[in-house]
């Protein structure tokens, strides 16, 4: 109402700042409790969702960092052909390949790591039996 004003000045000032904030004045003045609760409700999604983009941008991450070192060691491996080619070898090319080799090797999963992968996502499944198979077990 009649401190709309002192509002709108404040807001600006904020605004032009560029700083992160957070104001309370639309907060019910009749039931202030229950606008913060929704307030913090609103947060609370808000970063749970900032928490899900960052958990997926670390996961894409993970999964291109392998397809990377695999595009470079195809790079390295054309440019050593190059040089063997004509005749020639570089020290630190040749460095370079065995290093991005063994990354490479370190990145393919083994067995184990591939089956407790598929377990958790079993974990993640509901077995539907039919009426039938139930009615037929639960009979003597």
């Amino acid at each position: 109402g009649h401190d709309a004003p002192t509002y709108g000045i404040i807001d600006r000032i904020v605004e032009r700042s560029a700083v992160p904030h957070s104001t309370l004045h639309d907060i019910d003045a009749n039931k202030p409790g229950g606008s913060i609760k929704i307030r913090v409700k609103t947060y609370t999604h808000s970063l749970s969702l900032h928490k899900e983009r960052l958990e997926d941008a670390a996961t894409r991450r993970v999964e291109l960092e392998p397809s990377i070192e695999r595009k470079r060691l195809e790079l390295l491996e054309l440019k050593a052909e190059q040089l063997r080619k004509m005749q020639r070898r570089d020290p630190a090319i040749d460095r370079a390949l065995e290093a991005v080799r063994q990354r490479v090797r370190s990145y393919v999963p083994a067995p184990a790591a591939v089956g407790q992968k598929l377990l958790g996502q079993a974990r993640n499944l509901v077995q539907i039996r039919s009426r039938k198979a139930k009615d037929d077990t639960a009979s003597p």
